[in-house]
């Protein structure tokens, strides 16, 4: 009766990782080998998690490799499974492949490089907050000295909140920006490189809450109790409502995987 041979990272399984030569872009390629250590044809039974931010989109090919030549009459797999687990939120590499006597199989994924910000979401991200500070800066103008003023106008106590916020916000982008040119794959390697992401991911959702921090400043205040005077009947009835259910909006922004369908070819 054939064996099973579990492929884990702890057992016969190694994930690798790689780039393409300096000419191509940085692809990634994931690597995964699995080995028959018996003397006797084996069946290895492989599961094994890619990073969670893979969706199928992000798949250029798959590669399969037999250490050992086919014998006579024998075809040997030319590609293999990668499926949606829902228990894990992320895709696998899950097959079956039959090994010969200490034959080792090595299975490739290659994928787009998606551990980096896009030049053009940062762009995007510093055009909106010098939009925002230039707004600010102009509405926070002093008004022209009439001699008799003792007292800062409230504008001008503000504007020294946007000068605050506008020196951590251009810090921190350009924290991130040398960050990422320091970290590519090509000069860091594939783990340095998705750590360095990882970082900047962190400090982007700080300086995106900065930025919306400055929006903020710049709205008006709404003034209190107008509802409540302009329309007393239907704030009543608002309070006897009851809310039955709220919609929920649950869409990543960075594309986290929907399960659509296995990838096999």
């Amino acid at each position: 009766m054939k064996q099973k041979i579990i492929v884990s990272l702890m057992a016969m399984g190694c994930l690798l990782f790689s780039f393409m030569s300096p000419e191509a872009r940085a692809n990634i390629i994931i690597k995964v080998r699995a080995l028959n250590p018996l003397e006797s044809e084996e069946s290895a039974s492989i599961s094994y998690p890619l990073p969670e931010e893979i969706s199928p989109s992000d798949i250029i090919t798959k590669n399969i490799t037999f250490s050992l030549p086919n014998e006579e009459g024998e075809e040997k797999k030319n590609t293999f499974n990668i499926e949606y687990v829902q228990d894990e939120g992320r895709y696998f590499i899950i097959d079956e492949i039959m090994l010969g006597p200490r034959e080792i199989v090595t299975l490739e994924v290659h994928v787009r490089d998606i551990w980096m910000i896009s030049p053009e979401r940062l762009s995007n991200i510093r055009q909106t907050a010098e939009d925002l500070i230039a707004q600010a800066e102009a509405a926070n103008e002093p008004p022209p000295d009439d001699g008799g003023q003792e007292d800062p106008p409230v504008e001008v106590v503000a504007n020294e909140t946007v000068t605050a916020l506008k020196e951590e916000i251009f810090k921190q982008f350009d924290e991130i920006v040398v960050r990422q040119e320091k970290s590519s794959v090509l000069k860091v390697g594939v783990e340095k490189h998705m750590e360095a992401y990882y970082e900047n991911m962190e400090a982007l959702v700080q300086l995106e809450g900065d930025v919306e921090m400055l929006r903020y400043m710049l709205e008006p205040e709404e003034e209190d109790g107008d509802t409540q005077e302009e329309f007393p009947e239907e704030a009543a009835l608002m309070d006897d409502e009851i809310l039955l259910s709220d919609s929920v909006d649950l869409t990543l922004e960075d594309g986290g995987p929907e399960p659509e369908s296995n990838i096999a070819e």
